[in-house]
This record gives C-alpha cells, structure tokens and sequence, in this order.
C-alpha cells in the first residue's frame, strides 16, 4: 500500500470509489476513508490522487447541482478582489471565459451573458489565439456594430434577438466593470 518514503498512491483505489456511484460529499468522505486506510496509521504519510481521481471528484461536484453556493472569503477572493485583477482592454478570450464562469457560478450573471463572454476567439472572420490578450471592450462594441451594420443593410432580417444580445452583454461588461468601483453589493443589481 505505501513504499518506504510513506507515499501513498490512491490511483488504483479511486477507481472502485468513483465507480460507486456516489454524491460529492460521499465521494470525498470515501476518499478519505480509502487514503486512510492505504495510509495506514502513519501521521506522516503523504497521500497522492492521479488526475483521474481528481477529475472525477470535480465532475462530480460539478453535476451535483446546477448553481453551487459562492465560496467562503477564505476559498476565493471577494468579487471586487476578483474583478479588480482583470484589465477588460487588455485580456485574453481564456481568461475572459474563466472570470464569465466564475460569475456565472457566482450567480453574477446569467448564463447567456456568461455565454457571450466565452468563445470570444471564435467571434472572428479568423480565428484568433485563445491566449492572445485583446481589448475585450472594444470587441464587444465590435460585435454589436457589426450585427447593427447587417440590420441596417437587410431590413427584411430579423436581427433584433442579435442586437439585443450584444447589447445586454455590452451593459453586462459595463456593470461588471464598473463593479469594483462602486458600492453595489451585485454586478448586476
């Protein structure tokens, strides 16, 4: 179960424990249980989970609820510490996806305004570098022209679900730019 060095290696004990078919807060606890065991009495020793037991504990998680409640000071930053890391003119699509589901999980945002704020690298005629930063501002504003533009040069279009939905995201960025700032206690109150 455990070599010299006291190290305990849970990849062949995860998959009997995911395979359970429990809820997160079982599947830890048999985690738990099972490193014990693997461990041993020792104090000291270190107990490692392969990346499929890790992913399996997070998906798991993950599928336990559609919104998770918002975590504790002590797990993440306050949202204006969260918000005030981000320069919205200069970001990348990744980061922008990552900080639209970490709202959305927040329950800061809806999911169709998280929705407008991933996938940013696919807005384009080219695809662009999902790492490369962009000024994600002026991209948005980029959008709404754009779908404005096609609007004014196919009347006969029915662009007014586009044009509303680039226009709530640009209020949605405002707001969420604006947030750090300000004494709200929601981006979107």
């Amino acid at each position: 179960m455990h070599g010299p060095t006291g190290i305990v290696n849970l990849q062949q004990h995860a998959p009997r424990v995911v395979q359970s078919g429990s809820q997160a807060p079982q599947l830890s606890a048999a985690l738990k249980a099972t490193a014990s065991e693997a461990a041993g009495s020792s104090p000291s020793t270190i107990v490692n989970l392969s990346k499929s037991a890790r992913f399996a504990i997070s998906r798991e998680a993950d599928s336990s609820s559609v919104h998770t409640a918002a975590p504790t000071d002590l797990q993440s930053p306050s949202l204006r510490d969260l918000l005030s890391q981000y320069d919205f003119h200069n970001i990348t699509p990744r980061e922008m996806s990552n900080l639209a589901g970490e709202l959305f999980r927040r329950q800061e945002i809806p999911l169709q305004i998280a929705g407008s704020f991933t996938g940013t690298e696919a807005d384009t005629i080219v695809p662009r570098d999902e790492n490369e930063p962009l000024d994600f501002v002026a991209h948005m504003k980029t959008m709404l022209s754009g779908v404005e533009e096609m609007a004014r040069a196919e009347p006969q279009g029915d662009y007014a679900f586009a044009i509303s939905y680039y226009e709530n995201s640009n209020e949605a960025l405002g707001a969420i730019m604006s947030f750090v700032n300000s004494d709200r206690g929601h981006i979107l109150s």
